[in-house]
């Protein structure tokens, strides 16, 4: 993985920021989060956290010291100092003696301790970066330490790999459990330039921002010179001989989730050549049913997904097919719930399905949401295809996948927002880059609606407004040619 760390960069954040008059730390803190939230191997869509420990001066003009840390959700790859909520420092570091703290407590907690009460709720690992003495910490989910932590011999695995300067924490609940642990742990061995947390990711520290970045791509790229040097699995595929048409069948899995759903849900096809050789691997029902490669995917793609042999579908199999699924998943839920206090089951439906031999299909309430569960699915994808050049892939226990799923910390992060009234729904707009297609497509934008905007017109499609061309499928069509009419949908 290459250190993209720019000086010329990082001193044009500085100015920038110096403008909005915020320090120079705190600008380069953000700088190298961006760093690490553009680069997809290290974490996707709102994973992963960072943090800033400094001082200022309080409303009664007392310095306090206090912590900034990356909001709960907020990406990575282009937040602002909106996305990195302060708090005053000295009580966070209290509670460390104590010997419980309930999620709820600790939520209440961190908020009465906001600088800004407005602010966002900070990261779930807070009080993680709080204990630890850090001036900058920086913890990412990279896809090359995934698959090294996931193994049944991980901890031998990782003293291999990594060496003398890293703790390595036993997987733990994230929130205060998890911040005592890494604590703990950090206590044994002060000289530490990471800490790898087993099936789950990796932590590194420095008195500077670059310090912390340079660590966390020096030990990514320990681990991914490691599985590089080792040969590649030659596993055996299926042969699947391609015999209909495939938007014929994603037509009919979208009827039968609505069935089963009373909703619309928006569909998303994949099929690249590295995933259909991945869909017509002989053990993918073994592996794709061990579970995430980190804990927090789980609450966007579910812990098992649904495989349908395209081939041999016919309506009524799809709908059965998705009811077998939505049995396990009831069957799950009903199995784990007691881990959960007042947990209740979110809806039943598959969010990745595999067609072997054609690709996958993301499902989601809409477009946005579709292409977060498919990076997170094609990255654990990735994750387990090195897993297996290692050893065995391992990923945690059912009884924690379930706890993860249904922590109301996490799922805050999907079901904390209040539902379009034309969200799952596409909208064709005949005409659609002209002056009447792109007023009328801001509207259905508004109400949730994916837009489709078909035009004969070169120039009307060239003058398109930049939000309509990032929001809209744009589709040069000549409504009179049936060919370009059927090659649309």
């Amino acid at each position: 993985m290459k250190n993209n760390w720019n000086p010329k960069e990082s001193i044009r954040y500085i100015n920038e920021y110096k403008k909005k008059k915020i320090d120079k730390n705190l600008a380069l803190r953000i700088y190298s989060t961006h760093l690490l939230g553009r680069e997809k191997n290290l974490v996707l869509h709102g994973g992963g956290n960072t943090s800033l420990k400094g001082y200022l001066r309080n409303i009664s003009g007392k310095i306090i010291d206090v912590i900034y840390v990356k909001g709960s959700g907020w990406d990575m790859s282009n937040l602002n100092e909106n996305g990195m909520p302060c708090l005053e420092l000295k009580p966070l570091l209290e509670v460390e003696k104590l010997k419980k703290l309930d999620d709820k407590n600790m939520v209440n907690y961190l908020r009465k301790n906001l600088i800004d009460t407005t602010s966002p709720n900070p990261s779930v690992e807070t009080l993680l970066h709080a204990f630890l003495p850090h001036k900058y910490i920086d913890h990412t989910h990279s896809s090359a330490i995934l698959s090294i932590v996931n193994q049944k011999n991980s901890k031998a695995l990782c003293n291999k790999v990594f060496g003398k300067k890293i703790s390595i924490v036993p997987y733990t609940m994230p929130g205060f459990e998890l911040a005592k642990k890494a604590k703990q742990e950090f206590n044994k061995n002060k000289s530490i330039e990471c800490m790898i947390l087993l099936n789950h990711g990796i932590f590194t520290f420095g008195e500077s921002a670059k310090e912390s970045y340079d660590r966390m791509i020096k030990y990514v790229n320990k681990a991914e010179k490691y599985i590089n040097k080792l040969k590649e699995v030659k596993l055996k595929k299926n042969y699947i001989k391609k015999n209909i048409e495939i938007s014929e069948v994603i037509t009919a899995i979208r009827k039968a989730v609505y069935k089963f759903s009373k909703k619309r849900f928006i569909l998303n096809f994949y099929n690249s050549k590295e995933i259909i050789d991945f869909t017509l691997r002989k053990d993918i029902f073994k592996i794709i049913n061990k579970g995430p490669v980190t804990p927090d995917h789980v609450i966007r793609i579910k812990p098992f997904f649904l495989i349908l042999n395209v081939n041999k579908l016919s309506n009524k199999l799809i709908e059965m097919q998705i009811t077998n699924f939505i049995k396990k998943y009831k069957i799950y839920f009903k199995k784990n719930k007691k881990f959960v206090k007042n947990s209740k089951i979110t809806d039943n439906l598959p969010r990745i399905i595999i067609l072997p031999g054609y690709g996958l299909l993301s499902i989601n309430r809409n477009y946005k949401e579709t292409k977060i569960g498919a990076d997170i699915f094609l990255s654990m994808v990735n994750s387990i295809k090195d897993a297996s050049k290692i050893g065995n892939f391992k990923s945690i226990s059912q009884k924690e996948i379930f706890k993860m799923e249904y922590w109301p910390l996490e799922m805050a992060k999907i079901t904390n927002r209040k539902q379009l009234e034309l969200e799952g729904n596409i909208v064709v707009i005949t005409g659609g880059c002209g002056t009447i297609g792109i007023a009328t497509a801001q509207e259905f934008l508004k109400e949730g609606a994916e837009v489709v905007l078909l035009d004969n017109n070169i120039k009307s499609i060239k003058r398109l407004p930049e939000n309509i061309i990032k929001r809209c499928k744009i589709i040069k069509c000549n409504l009179t040619n049936n060919v370009e009419v059927k090659n649309s949908f």
